[in-house]
């Protein structure tokens, strides 16, 4: 256990600048774009499988907190592109 504490730790540690953060930033919103996407699929999974879950789900979502929710993920798969595109242009051209 301590050595995936250890391991955590030292992934978020702070080494470097901004490519550091940019680096940390892009790694959270992958995860959080990632954990989006698989509740989405589950949820929207309820529709055939148990209906009367779904539109609970559905009026749960339409809560002001989860729109905000939403217009974080927005902004956080916009940045995750736009870096993913750095990254690539920085690995096409290095120079």
């Amino acid at each position: 256990m301590s050595s995936l504490i250890t391991t955590l730790t030292e992934s978020v540690r702070y080494r470097g600048r901004e490519a550091q953060w940019s680096f940390n930033f892009h790694r959270v919103s992958g995860l959080a774009t990632l954990l989006f996407l698989t509740i989405h699929i589950l949820d929207t999974s309820t529709v055939y499988f148990f209906p009367s879950l779904y539109e609970h789900a559905i009026a749960i979502y339409r809560n002001p907190v989860f729109m905000v929710g939403e217009m974080a993920l927005v902004a956080g798969v916009i940045y995750h592109g736009l870096n993913g595109l750095r990254i690539i242009l920085f690995d096409l051209y290095p120079h």
